[in-house]
C-alpha cells in the first residue's frame, strides 16, 4: 500500500504495511502494522512501527511511534520516539531521549540520556546516566544511582555518582540546599519554613541557631545538690503591741454546801506522863495538952 521497496515477508497475514520505503514486514509475522518512515521492521505478531527510520518492533504487542534506531523487544512494551532505545522488559516503556534502556518487566524510562531501568516496577524519571536497578526503585537527575529496593534518590548537577545505601531510602543531593515553604534555603542543607513536627527522637551533630518555641520532653530528675550554708541570724524582731483587755468574765454560780463528815473514832490511849516533883515538908503540929 504506497511507499518503495517494502517488503511483507512470506506467511505473513493480516498485517499493514504502508508508504516509507525499505520497511519490511518479516516472515511469519501477523496482524502487524509498519506505516511510514524508512528501514523500520516489525517482527513481532501484533506489533506496530509508525514512522522514523532504522527502528525494530520484534516483540509481541510492542509499539514504536517514531525516532531512529530504537529498538522494542519485548512484549507489550511501548517507545514514543528518541534515538537509540531500547527496551527489553515486557509491559515496559520508554518515552523518548537518546541511548535509554528499559530491561526489566513493568519498567520505565521518561526521558533523558543514558538512563537505564533494569529493575522490576523501577522508573528513571529523567535526566542523565540515571540508575534504578532494583525493584520499586526511582532515581532523576545527574548520576543518581537506586540500586536497592524501594528507594528514591535524586542528585543534582555534580559529576559523581550519589548512590543508595540501604533499601527504602529518600535521597537527596543538592549542593544549593533544599527549601520546604521557601525558595532561598541560604547556604543551609535545609530550610524549612513554619511548623515543623518530629514524632521521635531527634539527634543533631552540631550547634542549633536561633532555636525559640521549642519545647523538649521533660529530661530526668538531677541529682540533690550539696547542702547551702546556714544564713546569719535575723536581727529580733520588735515588741509585739499589748492588745486590750480583756472583758470581765460572768460571776459562776454559788457551790453546792458540801456533806457533814463522818464522826471521827476514839484516838488511841496516850501515854503515862513523867512522875511531878516532891512536894514541900509540913511543918510540926503543936502538941495539945488536955
Amino acid at each position: 500500500m504506497g511507499g518503495f521497496a517494502n517488503t511483507n515477508g512470506s506467511r505473513s497475514v493480516m498485517n499493514v504495511l504502508g508508504g516509507g520505503q525499505e520497511n519490511t514486514i518479516t516472515s511469519g509475522t501477523a496482524w502487524s502494522v509498519l506505516v511510514g518512515g524508512r528501514r523500520n521492521t516489525t517482527k513481532g505478531s501484533y506489533s506496530t512501527v509508525v514512522g522514523g527510520a532504522f527502528n525494530e518492533a520484534s516483540g509481541s504487542y510492542s509499539t514504536i511511534l517514531g525516532g531512529f534506531e530504537n529498538s522494542a523487544t519485548g512484549s507489550n512494551s511501548l517507545i514514543l520516539g528518541g534515538k537509540f532505545n531500547d527496551v527489553a522488559g515486557s509491559f515496559a516503556f520508554l518515552g523518548s531521549g537518546f541511548s535509554n534502556a528499559v530491561s526489566a518487566d513493568y519498567a520505565a524510562v521518561l526521558a533523558g540520556y543514558g538512563n537505564l531501568a533494569s529493575g522490576m516496577f523501577a522508573v528513571v524519571l529523567g535526566g542523565r546516566a540515571n540508575l534504578a536497578s532494583a525493584p520499586f526503585a526511582l532515581s532523576a537527575g545527574f548520576r543518581a544511582k537506586a540500586i536497592t529496593d524501594g528507594t528514591f534518590v535524586w542528585a543534582d548537577s555534580q559529576n559523581a555518582d550519589f548512590s543508595s545505601t540501604g533499601t527504602n531510602q529518600f535521597l537527596i543531593r543538592a549542593s544549593g540546599g533544599v527549601g520546604i515553604n521557601t525558595n532561598n534555603p541560604g547556604t543551609n542543607a535545609l530550610s524549612v519554613r513554619g511548623a515543623a513536627f518530629i514524632s521521635g527522637n531527634l539527634t543533631v551533630s552540631g550547634t542549633i541557631n536561633g532555636l525559640t518555641n521549642f519545647v523538649g520532653p521533660a529530661g530526668p530528675a538531677g541529682p540533690a545538690g550539696p547542702q547551702g550554708v546556714a544564713g546569719p541570724t535575723g536581727a529580733p524582731g520588735a515588741a509585739g503591741v499589748q492588745g486590750p483587755q480583756g472583758d470581765t468574765g460572768l460571776q459562776g454560780p454559788q457551790g453546792v454546801a458540801g456533806a457533814a463528815g463522818a464522826e471521827g473514832a476514839v484516838g488511841p490511849e496516850g501515854p503515862q506522863g513523867p512522875q511531878g516533883p516532891a512536894g514541900p515538908t509540913g511543918g510540926v503540929n503543936p502538941t495539945i495538952n488536955s
